[in-house]
């Protein structure tokens, strides 16, 4: 017995202390890799949010914009579309109701691939603001039907003349941190 009571006195074995540093660090490392990894989902997550409101947004505006097209509240013959296109649209509306367009106003608008950066544009006057980043080489569709839902090449004055909807397809290339990003949506034209 007294060789037992010397050894509780003395503490700890060299063996039994390193067995012991090692489950620590193991248990260090585990939860050093549980949060490295939940910190990458976490943006992942957050950079996948911010592309997804961003082209929504860009949609909204878009939509927006096509939804007016055309308002002529004295019956002049406003166009609503012109340069209209699989990838670029110019909107026209009198949102004023003077009889006339102002292009230095939100009464002309237009949608357009920036040259070289790959941005989508709203154009208002000679005021062009990027609306969305990283966009696709095919990133704008615009697609135009008529009353009875047929498609209308809007390239045409006649055609354009007759667009009852437009649906509308963002699409965005993956720019790290951002993934790519497609969404779509339409709008009918409110005086048609």
């Amino acid at each position: 017995m007294v060789k037992r009571a010397a050894r509780s006195a003395a503490g700890l074995t060299l063996v039994e202390l390193l067995v012991g540093l090692g489950l620590v660090l193991a248990a260090a490392a585990i939860l050093a890799t549980l949060a490295r990894t939940t910190l990458g989902a976490w943006r992942r997550a957050a950079a996948h949010a911010a592309a997804t409101d961003e082209a929504l947004g860009a949609l909204e505006h878009l939509t927006r914009d096509l939804r007016v097209a055309g308002y002529d509240p004295l019956g002049r013959g406003v166009g609503g579309l012109v340069n209209a296109a699989a990838d670029r649209v110019t909107i026209t509306a009198d949102l004023d109701g003077d009889g006339r367009i102002d292009a230095r106003s939100a009464e002309h608008v237009a949608y357009q691939r920036a040259r070289g950066s790959g941005d989508l544009l709203r154009v208002v006057g000679r005021q062009a603001l990027p609306i969305l980043s990283a966009l696709a080489p095919d990133g704008l569709t615009l697609t135009y039907r008529d009353a009875e839902g047929g498609l209308v090449d809007a390239s045409r004055p006649e055609g354009a003349r007759a667009v009852r909807t437009v649906a509308v397809a963002l699409a965005t290339r993956a720019a790290p941190p951002r993934p790519a990003i497609r969404v779509a949506g339409g709008a009918r034209l409110l005086n048609r």
